[in-house]
């Protein structure tokens, strides 16, 4: 066995030794995965490897294997292969659709992460791509993206409604807009909007403009940039982001570069995290491992996060903790608005959110709020809305007209007695921040559908 092979976590070797069969470069020898699977039973070594998104690599080494525990995992990966399959391969008249009227409007898009990154997996090693992410300029190329698809049958999924902060230091709008098809039956898009957001308050302006091509990936270091961001949020690495480092070395010439760009999102402790996973993770070539070495950063790594993406406790504390380093960069001398920024990022991260019925003595601003990097707008749809509160539709909605503000060329703030709606694309919002909404309000929304 070797160094790598007898590596552990807290979590136990077995789980380690489970995930090796989904990664491209294995660090562990087929006998000794066999062995962790037969401890953690097949369903088990399934769940895990699906947790790591790197489901498809396993299934297609475990499907052919000699050994009937192998294949097992495999069969009880074939129904979450199915779905996500299905869902992908809509991707090219999903992009046919928007990339006509992209030219026709004059937008710039890039493909990132997954999509961008899939072609570079090794023929039969197929990588696990779960939505189509697509990086625009603006949000208003957003919200005209969101609407060319919304008249094609997608909406705003419940559980992850659009959203937009405003940079403090240039005052760009940034965020997602997100559409979905009601039966999941297409594959999901993310639109990322302007500079590209790193957990709570953290943001990395990427490179590309003028000189980079649309309708492409993004380039290598912007794109991997993105990978760790979004990896970064989730305060866990898992081995489908091991398994894209890998596979981008060779391109990642600029070390630089790529650390200039996370230094600027408070992510180089991060980074040093994510590169000692993957020289723990992959059995690197002389090569591989000096082209690691050029990359990682002179400075001391974040905790390693656990094989198990379940322990909220340990993303508060790196959240607060990370919120807390970036906002000193904004207020070096004034400790006071630099707590004030982690107290928010600690609210957010520790406690459950449901959208809710605001209390009667809650006092919450009716209006937007100010606009930062550390708050976090989200654009409640009023049907959604209003199903959280009157299900059987009873809101008597007000009839008195707004007075309305462009926020952007697509995005419309309505300033009502009871407080402001945004209306987008035709369709209208209740900007929350606490994820509180007060019936009045919702009522306004309703009546303005």
């Amino acid at each position: 066995m070797t160094r790598s092979e007898s590596s552990t976590t807290s979590d136990g070797p077995a789980l380690e030794a489970v995930l090796s069969l989904g990664a491209i470069q294995p660090w562990m020898s087929i006998e000794t995965t066999v062995a962790a699977v037969e401890a953690v039973g097949p369903a088990a070594a399934a769940a895990l490897l699906k947790t790591h998104k790197t489901s498809r690599i396993a299934h297609a080494r475990a499907i052919s294997s000699e050994f009937d525990i192998l294949r097992q995992v495999a069969r009880a990966l074939e129904p979450h292969i199915d779905t996500i399959t299905a869902r992908v391969d809509t991707g090219p008249e999903v992009i046919r659709r928007f990339a006509g009227y992209a030219r026709e409007h004059d937008i710039s898009w890039w493909f990132m992460k997954g999509f961008a990154l899939r072609d570079r997996y090794p023929q039969g090693l197929p990588r696990d791509v779960g939505d189509m992410d697509v990086q625009v300029s603006t949000l208003d190329d957003a919200w005209r993206l969101a609407r060319l698809l919304r008249e094609d049958g997608y909406g705003y999924p419940d559980g992850e409604v659009p959203w937009f902060k405003r940079d403090i230091t240039t005052g760009e709008l940034y965020g997602q807009v997100r559409v979905v098809t009601p039966r999941r039956d297409r594959v999901s898009v993310d639109f990322h909007a302007g500079p590209y957001s790193v957990r709570h308050c953290g943001r990395m302006h990427l490179g590309q403009g003028p000189s980079m091509p649309s309708e492409g990936p993004l380039s290598w270091v912007d794109n991997i940039c993105c990978v760790l961001g979004n990896a970064a949020g989730d305060c866990f690495i898992d081995l489908k982001t091991v398994n894209d480092i890998v596979l981008c070395l060779p391109e990642l010439h600029d070390a630089s570069a790529l650390h200039a760009r996370l230094d600027e999102a408070g992510l180089l402790p991060f980074l040093t995290t994510c590169l000692d996973r993957v020289a723990r993770w992959s059995r690197l070539d002389a090569r591989q491992q000096d082209q690691l070495a050029r990359l990682m950063p002179d400075c001391t790594a974040e905790p390693e996060p656990p094989l198990l993406d379940d322990q909220p406790g340990f993303r508060l504390s790196v959240t607060v903790d990370h919120a807390r380093a970036v906002a000193r960069r904004w207020f070096p001398d004034d400790p006071t608005r630099v707590e004030q920024v982690a107290a928010t990022a600690a609210e957010a991260y520790g406690n459950e959110h449901p959208l809710r019925l605001a209390t009667s003595d809650e006092t919450r601003p009716a209006r937007l709020p100010e606009l930062n990097n550390w708050t976090c707008v989200r654009l409640v749809p009023a049907a959604l809305a209003q199903r959280v509160l009157d299900p059987a539709g009873h809101l008597d909605a007000p009839r008195a007209q707004p007075r309305l503000s462009a926020l952007t060329e697509e995005v419309t703030v309505a300033g009502h007695d009871c407080g402001d709606l945004v209306t987008a694309i035709g369709d209208t919002f209740v900007p929350t921040v606490d994820f509180a909404l007060t019936p009045g309000l919702v009522a306004t929304a309703y009546g303005a559908t």
